[in-house]
């Protein structure tokens, strides 16, 4: 009798020790930003108050989320046209779409394009270059606004397809069709360019765009930490207006270097996405079909897929 209960013994603990060990990968993949997924890497504490501010059931494998924050003027003299305004028409479960949106937006018209509103504050009293960086951090580190979906389908208000209408039925074609962890599109100009012509067409529309010198010293510093090298590399310039991730290592370790660069270096998060994308040693996979002719109308742009090598 006493050797059948120390093996019974000695099999709970082989077991138990077993469990143990699998414990750190489910909290991997559904961390809380309290726990903060990025190693070494404290997330913003107004991020983790918009991330509590959210109501979306758990019930949502799939969330999608688009985001418009500023202020009707900027410091510059900038104004928002009547066309930022214009949200695109999301066509699926209310509660699993959040716009994060600023409060010069009206609830009616956002829930009548299919949204969930989440008003926040447009952080009156930070710079203009800190809240761009604070509302692209939201699209970089989407997933972690809702740790316990499966996938999260991002666009700004420039992500729809021809008639308006936000392009969820092309993400979940792709992702159906293919295995790749991150969907996105190509910029609508030359698509293998060198990563320079990404930084001098920024910092011309910067220009136009009467920036503050702190946003030039900020692409300035980013510009010096890629180098030379890594400036004139040919890169398949790729655009993160619209970003579809499925919760992988693979894509919370790219969310994690994007946001580094966006939080030291620009707030212009298209200078660092591709080369965090190649440091994060993803690459092309095809995709099955016709994914340009979806949603009820053709998307005005070409689709890249990407999987871990």
């Amino acid at each position: 009798m006493h050797v059948v209960n120390s093996t019974r013994v000695v099999v709970f603990v082989i077991v138990l020790l077993a469990l143990l060990k699998r414990v750190p990968m489910q909290r991997v993949r559904h961390a809380t930003l309290d726990a903060s997924p990025c190693p070494g890497d404290e997330l913003p504490r107004w991020f983790v108050d918009v991330q509590r501010c959210i109501n979306v059931p758990r019930t949502c494998h799939l969330v999608t989320m688009t985001v418009a924050v500023f202020p009707l003027q900027t410091s510059q003299g900038r104004r928002v046209s009547a066309k930022d305004l214009q949200l695109p028409r999301f066509v699926g479960p209310r509660e699993c779409a959040v716009a994060v949106v600023s409060r010069h937006f009206d609830s009616i018209a956002v829930e009548a394009r299919g949204w969930t509103a989440l008003f926040v504050d447009a952080w009156r009293n930070v710079t203009s270059n800190e809240l761009q960086r604070r509302v692209h951090l939201l699209k970089v580190l989407s997933l972690f606004l809702f740790p316990h979906a499966d996938a999260v389908d991002y666009g700004d208000v420039k992500c729809h397809t021809y008639a308006g209408i936000f392009p969820s039925a092309a993400f979940s074609l792709l992702r159906n069709s293919t295995t790749c962890d991150i969907i996105t599109v190509k910029n609508h100009g030359s698509f293998m360019r060198p990563l320079q012509l990404e930084f001098s067409n920024t910092l011309a529309h910067m220009r136009e765009r009467n920036e503050t010198r702190e946003v030039f010293d900020d692409i300035s510093r980013l510009e010096t930490v890629f180098g030379t090298a890594t400036l004139r590399r040919v890169v398949p310039m790729l655009d993160a207006m619209c970003l579809s991730q499925s919760r992988s290592l693979a894509t919370i370790a790219f969310a994690c270097r994007w946001a580094r660069y966006v939080r030291a270096f620009s707030m212009r998060e298209q200078l660092s996405f591709n080369v965090a994308l190649l440091e994060s040693n993803l690459s092309n996979c095809s995709c099955l079909g016709d994914c340009t002719a979806v949603d009820g109308a053709a998307f005005a742009r070409q689709w890249v897929y990407l999987q871990p090598r």
